[in-house]
């Protein structure tokens, strides 16, 4: 299991043990998301550091800091062919990433609200937003919204 915490860390802890295998330190804010690659050797995770990071679970070392939004970042996805990650922030944005260069693919705006959570839909050819106020539906490759959907009056999850 991998945990985050309000000291800036992530942990891995053994679950049958209960012992913890290693601290992942990096970020410079609470880390308030994580997800694991299909294959479980590596995670990413979001920070109100305004960055993602990729670290090797295996080694326990960061692969790559991910700079690109101007606040805190909420959520993050990876996609099932383990390539790309997108991201969701406190500045308003989605942003698509190239995992293996770390280079920034794409930014998609159209939210008024913090973006709190982000999927990849089947296939990975939808991406899947929500913020405090509208759910967003984005198809890679293209700069606006394929569909907004409002009507919320609390926050949005979206998942896979």
């Amino acid at each position: 299991m991998v945990s985050g915490s309000d000291d800036y860390t992530i942990k891995w802890w053994d679950l049958k043990s209960g012992r913890e295998i290693c601290t992942l330190m990096g970020h410079q804010g609470h880390v308030y998301c994580i997800v694991f690659s299909l294959g479980g050797s590596t995670i990413i995770s979001g920070s109100a550091d305004n960055t993602i990071k990729c670290w090797d679970l295996h080694t326990g070392r960061k692969i790559r800091t991910f700079k690109g939004h101007d606040r805190a970042v909420n959520s993050v996805a990876i996609s099932a062919n383990g390539r790309i990650i997108i991201s969701g922030s406190d500045d308003k944005t989605v942003k698509r990433w190239d995992l293996y260069t770390g280079q920034l693919i794409q930014t998609y705006t159209g939210h008024t609200d913090h973006v709190k959570s982000v999927t990849f839909g089947p296939g990975d050819n939808i991406i899947i937003s929500a913020s405090w106020i509208n759910n967003q539906i984005l198809e890679p490759g293209y700069r606006e919204e394929i569909r907004m959907f409002k009507g919320h009056d609390r926050p949005l999850t979206v998942s896979r």
